[in-house]
């Protein structure tokens, strides 16, 4: 088993084949559209590229071009710019990680 070690603010350890067959994780995106869809706060977030749908009824104070995290169609919590680049760089390198095992 793989591990992966980061540190930063918080030591970060995480275990390649729990993500290939156990975890689901929070990703990080950029806001770039809030709308109402049947009396919900929705949003539209970019991750890495990527557009997607998200229910922002757990974080009423964001605001277009904030970061947020996004697990299961929900952004969950604000986060800083400094904050989604270094998950978005870790995301980047478990996949090569994954591509290499």
């Amino acid at each position: 088993m793989r591990l992966i070690r980061r540190s930063g603010p918080i030591e970060r350890i995480v275990e390649i084949r729990k993500l290939q067959n156990i975890m689901c994780l929070a990703i990080p995106g950029k806001l770039i559209e809030i709308r109402d869809e049947n009396g919900l706060r929705m949003g539209t977030v970019d991750i890495s590229g990527t557009l997607t749908k998200a229910c922002l009824e757990y974080v009423p104070e964001i605001l277009i071009g904030q970061y947020t995290i996004v697990h299961a169609g929900f952004a969950l919590k604000v986060i800083d710019e400094d904050e989604a680049a270094e998950s978005l760089k870790l995301w980047d390198e478990l996949i090569r990680a994954q591509g290499e095992g």
